[in-house]
């Protein structure tokens, strides 16, 4: 699905073709910049998504995403080996929360949704992805089931689409939320979110790795007042650009040596605010 071109649209067009050029020259000498991207209020009922990537140790000017009129939340942002550019984030609606992503490549721009549209409303959130080995994203949200509490799922891009969402634990009473994504060691992908532990009925933060096409939860958890350590010591990311701050949300892309690549850290800060409470 190719995103529709606003006013403004040629001069975009423009900006990403020598942003991914950028890229790609300088992904081609192996690790990929770091980029940023966040959503920046309009109105009350409308926000715009803006990216910037960090060359030489500047913030290059930011470009703006062309995307339809809405309310755009959560981005995060990630970028290949080759200089391909991922968005993935939020649109809410009044009945809905759609899942959609933006892949910047060659100067040309794919918008679409992730998930296909069907009977049910769509309620999706809180995104977040990593690059694995064979240079494909991994994206992971959370989305409530047949009107149930909310699950974690997750999906890949393959054959130019993206993968059927795959739950990624056993089916639960307990709500679970926020995923992060991570790399370990370059090669092994895992997965961490929150949710209830069985015995103690509170807060815990669960991790899973993939074994050959499926998640498997690991036997440890770790306590949510650790939350705020554990995001602090998983993303060493660099400060946003200035441009960004004090909008409402936001992700950086750290580069491919990172375990995590790419976290918001005002959504991340926020979620384990509230679950302290």
């Amino acid at each position: 699905m190719q995103g529709k071109q606003t006013s403004s649209g040629r001069s975009w067009l423009r900006a990403a073709a020598f942003l991914t050029a950028s890229l790609s020259a300088v992904c081609a000498a192996g690790e990929p910049p770091v980029l940023a991207v966040w959503a920046r209020p309009a109105d009350s009922q409308t926000t715009t998504l803006h990216y910037a990537a960090k060359q030489d140790g500047a913030w290059q000017p930011p470009q703006q995403l062309a995307v339809a009129a809405g309310l755009h939340l959560t981005p995060v942002i990630a970028a290949d080996r080759q200089g391909a550019v991922w968005i993935v984030w939020t649109e809410r609606k009044a009945e809905e929360s759609l899942l959609r992503y933006a892949l910047l490549r060659g100067g040309k721009t794919e918008i679409g949704r992730v998930i296909a549209a069907g009977p049910e409303k769509e309620q999706s959130y809180a995104p977040a992805i990593v690059i694995d080995p064979q240079d494909l994203p991994w994206i992971a949200w959370s989305k409530p089931a047949d009107d149930q509490l909310a699950d974690v799922y997750t999906s890949s891009w393959q054959d130019g689409g993206w993968t059927k969402p795959l739950r990624a634990h056993e089916p639960n009473e307990t709500p679970d939320i926020t995923p992060i994504l991570g790399l370990r060691g370059g090669k092994d992908l895992w997965l961490s979110w929150f949710g209830i532990s069985k015995d103690k009925d509170v807060y815990v933060r669960f991790t899973a790795e993939l074994h050959e096409g499926a998640w498997r939860t690991m036997p440890q958890t770790a306590p949510a007042e650790a939350g705020k350590v554990f995001v602090a010591q998983r993303t060493q990311i660099e400060p946003f650009p200035a441009q960004a701050e004090g909008w409402v949300t936001g992700a950086l892309f750290a580069g491919l040596k990172h375990e995590i690549q790419s976290v918001s850290e005002q959504f991340a800060s926020f979620q384990t605010r509230e679950i302290k409470k």
